[in-house]
């Protein structure tokens, strides 16, 4: 006796039970979780089962890789002190960052989120210094806080950035993770020329440019909405 299947068309996406079931039934197929032998249809009773999809494996290899990469990530010591200046709390602003700086941008971002980078309060710690402070104010750790916040040798460079970012000059949560405030940081310690040696030019003409040519795109679109809500008015 022949098997007869019969097809329906279900609209996609307006949780239709058995359209979800199906779904999910097919997904776990295409991973090479298929039923049992006996419960398939003969024509997919093939020896070595239904065909796996190539792109499903590489669905889940990458899926697998990100899930142990982060499941490894959070349980560094150092992720606390990283993600303490996201408001998600998981370091979703740096992922959307990093592609958009370059390698010795997000580099010095990242020391300086964890506080391991190449001022005398660490390099002390690791016996890289002979003491923890400031070059320029004798008795006083130069640290992050110090550098971004208080240092007197660099307040011209310090007055730049708050003429850019206003009073969250002083919120390292803002220059640490926002995207405009990651641009005015850079600006600020290129200023400073304190890392130079290290991570080279950390801001460039190009780098002003486009913080200028994005600038003047967020204008538009804030034009933009109050056109409309002034048409709807």
């Amino acid at each position: 006796m022949a098997e007869r299947i019969e097809l329906k068309w279900v609209p996609g996406h307006m949780d239709a039970r058995g359209n979800e079931a199906a779904d999910e039934a097919a997904k776990e197929a295409a991973m090479g979780d298929s039923s049992e032998k006996k419960k398939l249809p003969k024509q997919l009773r093939a020896s070595d089962g239904i065909p796996v999809s190539v792109s499903a494996m590489r669905q889940k290899l990458t899926k697998d890789t990100s899930k142990a990469w982060t499941d490894s990530w959070t349980e560094s010591p150092r992720y606390p002190k990283f993600c303490k200046f996201e408001k998600k709390g998981r370091g979703t602003n740096f992922e959307k960052l990093a592609g958009k700086l370059r390698r010795n941008q997000m580099s010095i971002l990242t020391q300086l989120r964890t506080n391991h980078v190449p001022l005398n309060f660490y390099l002390h710690r690791i016996k890289r210094a002979e003491n923890a402070d400031c070059p320029h104010c004798p008795g006083i750790a130069e640290d992050v806080d110090h550098v971004l916040l208080n240092c007197s040798n660099y307040i011209q460079p310090r007055q730049t950035l708050q003429t850019r970012a206003g009073r969250k000059a002083a919120s390292k949560r803002h220059l640490l993770s926002d995207k405009k405030g990651v641009k005015h940081l850079l600006e600020f310690l290129h200023g400073t020329r304190r890392f130079e040696k290290v991570f080279g030019t950390l801001w460039s003409e190009k780098d002003a440019k486009e913080r200028e040519e994005e600038s003047g795109e967020e204008d538009e679109e804030w034009r933009g909405e109050e056109e409309e809500a002034e048409e709807e008015e």
